[in-house]
């Protein structure tokens, strides 16, 4: 959900021009799973999407991050859909708890990865040691 509100414009045209494309070429040509291609495809275009931003390798660690993350999201979302009936998969959208917890999860996440986005790799792990308690 983050992605489809956050710089709309740029997420929108990742999706049409590397996402969509690479996603069918993926399916189409190699024959991959739909789900095998998504998440090679979601990697692929948060990659650029940091590259984008700033042509570093802190950014593209931070797209990788990203990435990584819709990747996560796109594979709960799979389980749940094995996991539950429909009735049960609305009741748990529906829920209050599920998106508070959902919401404070992807706030969390997108803040640390910005430390990775804007310091180099070695800062970057010092950082989050240093927030989760963790002295070198």
């Amino acid at each position: 959900m983050f992605w489809t509100r956050w710089h709309i414009t740029l997420s929108n045209w990742i999706r049409d021009y590397i996402f969509i494309p690479l996603n069918l070429h993926l399916q189409r040509e190699y024959r991959l799973a739909p789900l095998l291609a998504g998440a090679i495809s979601y990697f692929v275009s948060m990659v650029f999407c940091g590259f984008w931003h700033r042509p570093t390798l802190s950014f593209a660690l931070w797209g990788a991050l990203q990435g990584g993350a819709l990747i996560v999201c796109k594979l709960y979302e799979y389980g749940l859909r094995r996991m539950l009936s429909r009735e049960a998969r609305k009741a748990y959208q529906a829920s209050r708890v599920a998106a508070m917890t959902s919401g404070f999860v992807t706030f969390q996440f997108i803040s640390i990865s910005f430390v990775f986005a804007f310091n180099d790799f070695g800062r970057a792990v010092n950082i989050v040691g240093q927030m989760f308690g963790v002295s070198p």
